[in-house]
């Protein structure tokens, strides 16, 4: 048997490229950047799948092509490739959905569900174990099979042209989601400075009945091939240092941390080729609106969203770092007090 010294060398660091090099450079540029902390567990695992790997690959190409003996190799590299990906993409991890992942970045949390890709990837490697089986029978048996969809095809060259085509849709999929993103623009209407609603329900010497709403206006700017679905916003309206300065002297305030209002459940869609301009309407809620307008405040807008774009979903916790706290003065939106 001659051996291939050279395609052993040169798949052989591929397949270390494919295994190690990448999954530890991604890992550590999203360490650096404190978005996501990987355990050492996850890092051990992933070296030693890696290895094996890169030892797969090195031992399939040692024998010559189109032999019995590299369809066997090929048919247990292309079944570790499929693992591998399985282990990557958390399948292996659970109570986490395949395809997801929790990203963190100052205080930002993130769970990110990109199974499109996952799948993808998976089906390839899956077409590519097919491939292999079919032509190593062929090889052992000395004989061709076919696929027939009107005309004869061979059954392997079929798996062949079928992991090709999953490749490039993968490219091509991969390509559009960035270029298609940098079309698109969200953000805040008026430089942050909020128009309230007060309404008195008709009465002046009571607040009881009032109701009061509050107005983020925002735009979205989406001229990207993608639309964006599904959209689901949570504002909520935290409360702090509620002081009090009611006129019969009582000690009544609101506890730190008490959520007094929020946007209502709703779900947004921003389709391709649109501009379009909202308002995020927030609400009091009426048991805490009499002990807010009579006193001072601060209060902290609490951010959350999700949404599914170009077959990605995912839901983003900003907690307070997008709207600054807003400094709540009593009276000053009520039209009189007794």
């Amino acid at each position: 048997m001659k051996i291939r010294y050279g395609a052993m060398i040169f798949w052989g660091v591929l397949k270390a490229i494919f295994y190690l090099v990448l999954p530890l450079v991604l890992i550590g540029v999203l360490e650096s950047y404190n978005i996501m902390q990987v355990s050492i567990e996850f890092k051990v695992v992933l070296i030693v799948l890696g290895i094996i790997g890169t030892v797969l690959a090195v031992i399939t190409h040692m024998f010559e092509k189109n032999t019995p003996a590299h369809g066997y190799t090929k048919i247990i590299d292309s079944a570790y490739s499929a693992i591998f990906l399985v282990f990557v993409f958390g399948g292996f991890t659970p109570g986490l959905p395949f395809g997801t992942f929790v990203v963190t970045y100052e205080g930002i949390v993130a769970s990110v569900r990109i199974q499109i890709f996952a799948y993808l990837f998976l089906i390839g490697a899956l077409l590519s174990l097919a491939r292999h089986i079919v032509r190593t029978i062929e090889l052992s048996k000395d004989k061709k099979y076919h696929i027939t969809i009107k005309r004869k095809f061979q059954a392997s060259r079929v798996f062949q042209v079928a992991g090709i085509v999953t490749s490039i849709i993968i490219l091509a999929y991969f390509i559009s989601i960035p270029a298609s993103a940098v079309n698109v623009r969200i953000g805040l209407l008026d430089e942050l400075e909020f128009e309230f609603a007060y309404d008195d329900g008709g009465t002046n010497d009571t607040v009881a009945d009032d109701s009061l709403r509050m107005y983020i206006p925002f735009y979205v700017s989406n001229y990207g091939v993608y639309s964006i679905l599904n959209v689901r916003i949570n504002i909520g309206i935290i409360v702090y240092n509620c002081t009090h300065v009611d006129l019969n002297g009582t000690d009544t305030h609101i506890a730190d941390g008490t959520r007094i209002g929020g946007t209502p459940l709703d779900i947004w869609e921003f389709r391709q080729n649109t501009y379009t301009t909202q308002n995020f309407t927030l609400s009091i809620e009426s048991t805490h609106l009499v002990d807010l307008v009579l006193n001072n405040a601060s209060l902290v807008v609490d951010v959350s969203f999700g949404a599914k774009y170009a077959g990605i979903e995912a839901s983003v916790d900003l907690g307070n770092k997008l709207i600054p706290p807003i400094e709540w003065q009593n009276q000053t939106w009520i039209p009189s007090l007794p």
